[in-house]
Parts: structure tokens; sequence; C-alpha cells
């Protein structure tokens, strides 16, 4: 049953018609409004605004049909619905009607099977059509999501993503989606999004968004819309923003000194080279590296100071590797570089260059300038049958060699 409380004007110069009307419709879904003349149709329509209007199509004076054409000039009282009532004499009339853009018509003598199944049809059809709209404001109002074209030009945004991205709706509508992101059109993300798209017409991934002043990312579904031909119409995008999510896994994976992986996330990557080279037959290195005499740092500055010394050494490493190398801090003044792919005489070229940028580093802190201490590194290279611990094993004993030599050394 539709929701309650669903009004209905019946405008009819027949008291006869008017009590069957009431006889078969009045019950608690219905209220039911009866006007008798129709000269006063239009004043209580305007007052009322009903849900749907049965309407007599000949009446004296004023014709159902002169009342349609009226509400018709209204921009509010075109939207309400009408029925006609009509005898079989008035075919004419009726075309007309339908012309104007009546929604159906009921027969005279008016027959209770049929007033009620179109009067409860209609009612049906509106409550679904006011859920339809309920969801869609819903949608419009909660859920980021835009719609474009083939092209990929936005043809539609929802206001919530408008106020997410803070950027006024003229100036979204008619890009192209990719100006409304971070991501460069040239980048890698815009190639596997269209040839996903062509494959299985529909794409997930992570999209970085731009705002006013910042950005968010977007946790991205891109699927394709088609006709009732099966043509390629436009993309539906739905954005769930995982900024927040993100940020705390970041944290929860990074040093939150030095900003590089912390010791679980090293090891959950080195873990991962570990199954790739035995999958693919292939092979990586590892550096561990020691900042020399550390704990001397610590008791004669302070630990302030030994605490810029790590995140300028943090520097040195970082600046000195390659994109895909990764840098992880495993405790205290120890770190470990994993070289994907790299055998150890490759990652011998990374420790020396490391060793050499180290020499032009300094610190300066609290007007103190104090150039880093040495350090000491120990390599190693996956062979069969390596775990994560043995591995480990291997390039801290390595570390330890060079320890042991002296300091300041690098050993294979």
């Amino acid at each position: 049953m539709f929701s309650p409380n669903k009004k209905i004007v019946v405008v009819d110069d027949s008291i006869l018609n008017l009590k069957i009307i009431e006889k078969y419709l009045g019950n608690n879904y219905i209220e039911l409004i009866l006007i008798s003349d129709p000269k006063d149709a239009l004043s209580i329509i305007k007052q009322e605004l009903p849900d749907l209007i049965l309407l007599d199509i000949h009446m004296p004076e004023i014709s159902g049909l002169d009342i349609f054409k009226e509400m018709k000039k209204d921009p509010i009282l075109s939207l309400i619905s009408v029925i006609f009532i009509t005898a079989s004499e008035e075919k004419l009339h009726l075309q007309q009607a339908y012309h104007l853009g009546s929604i159906d018509y009921i027969h005279k003598p008016i027959l209770k099977e049929e007033l009620i199944t179109k009067v409860h049809n209609y009612l049906f059809h509106l409550e679904e059509k006011n859920i339809l709209q309920r969801y869609y404001r819903i949608i419009d109002d909660f859920v980021y999501t835009l719609i474009t074209n083939p092209e990929h030009i936005i043809l539609y945004v929802s206001s919530a993503l408008i106020k997410r991205m803070e950027i006024p709706k003229h100036e979204i509508i008619g890009c192209k989606f990719n100006e409304i992101t971070l991501c460069n059109e040239k980048e890698m993300i815009w190639e596997d999004i269209y040839i996903t798209l062509k494959q299985n017409s529909l794409w997930k991934g992570k999209i970085k968004f731009k705002t006013k002043e910042h950005f968010f990312w977007g946790d991205t579904i891109i699927e394709s819309i088609y006709d009732n031909k099966n043509h390629l119409i436009g993309y539906q995008y739905i954005i769930n923003d995982i900024t927040d999510k993100l940020a705390l896994q970041e944290l929860a994976i990074r040093d939150p000194l030095t900003k590089v992986y912390n010791r679980l996330r090293i090891s959950e990557l080195i873990q991962y080279e570990i199954e790739k080279a035995q999958r693919y037959n292939k092979t990586f290195s590892l550096i561990m590296i020691d900042i020399d005499d550390f704990k001397q740092i610590n008791d004669t500055f302070g630990h302030n100071f030994g605490d810029v010394v790590l995140k300028e050494f943090t520097n040195v490493l970082v600046n000195s590797v390659r994109k895909i190398d990764i840098v992880g801090r495993w405790g205290g003044e120890e770190f470990i570089i994993l070289l994907p792919e790299t055998k150890i005489d490759k990652s011998l070229n990374v420790a020396k260059r490391i060793k050499e940028n180290l020499l032009y580093k300094s610190v300066s802190y609290n007007n103190i300038i104090l150039p880093i201490n040495t350090a000491s590194f120990g390599l190693t290279e996956y062979t069969s049958g390596d775990n994560l611990i043995s591995l480990v094993e291997k390039v801290d004993q390595t570390l330890y060699i060079s320890k042991k030599n002296g300091k300041n050394r690098i050993s294979m």
C-alpha cells in the first residue's frame, strides 16, 4: 500500500458522480476534495496542491479541458497529474486531453473496478517515483558521484562531491575528468583506466582529486553506461574518500621520526620480494647500514641533536637510491635498503655512492655544526632457499664484520 494522506481533487458538476467516487475511493489512505462547481476548481487546486485530479471533461460554463489548459499555464499546477472522466461520445475531447498531457481517463458511467484500479495504479506509480526521487536526493546529498559522456567530459556532479571539492559546479561541468584530479594525463593510470573499461566495463582504483586548497584520495569505481541498444553513452563514477584511512595506514607503516618505512613494513616488503624471486626466478639485494658512534653523538650533544642526525642521514639514503629502491629504519641507528631485481655487485655501487655522499653531509643544530659520522655497511643477495629470517641474519652478520673490522667500511 502507498503511504497515507494522498490527496485527490475531484471536479464534476454531477453530485451523483461525486458521491459514487467518494463511496468507491473514500478510505484512510486517500483524502478526497469534492468540487461540484467548476468555477471554484482552479482556486481550490492552487490551495490544496493535490497528488492527483479527477476531472470531468464536459461541464457547463467551464469544461474540464478549459481548467486543464489554465493549469498548464502555471509552472506548479502543470506538474499535477490529471485523469479525465469522460463519456464514450467525447472521443475528440479525449484526444485533446491526451495532447495536453492527461495520464488516463475513466468512463461514464463510473465503474468501481475501473476507478479503483486506475487511481490506485497511478498512486502506486507516484509512490515509486517519490521513493526514487528521495533516493536520488540522498545520492546527490551524501555520495561522491559524477557522470561523463564517452569522452569523459563531466555532465553531472553530485552536490556532495561539489561540497568536498569546494569548487563551483559551473567550473566542474564540461571539464574532462582528469582535469579535476592531480594525476597527469600522461600517467599510466589513465592508460590502465581506458584499457580496463574497454575490456571489462568496470575499473576500480585510487585517484587523487583536487580541492580548492588541497586534495583528497578517492577509492574510485568507474562503470560504463549503455543504452537499450547496448551503445556506450557514458561513464558513472562513484568515489569514496579514503584520505583519513590512508593517513592512518601511513602512520602504521612509517617511522614517525624519519618518515621512511618502519621495521614491520620493510619486513613485509622483503617477504614480498622473496616470494616474487621464488615465483619468477629473480633475485634482489639488501643493504644494512649503521651510523658509526651514534651513541657518542647522543651522549655529547643530546638526543634532540641525535634526532636531527637521523633525519639528515635518512635524507642522504633516500637521495642516493633509485625510485624503486625502498629505505626503511630497522631500529635505532640501523637502516635497511631493499633493492629489487638487483645483484650484489650493483648494490655495492649503491653503498659506495651513499658512503661518498656522507662525506659531504653535516648537521647544524643550536649553533653546532657537525659532520655526520661515518657509517658501516653490510650487503647480501637473495639466494634460493633464503627466507626472511635467514636473509636478515646474513645481512646483519655482514654488517657486524664491517663494525668489527674498524667501521666506516662495506662488507659483502
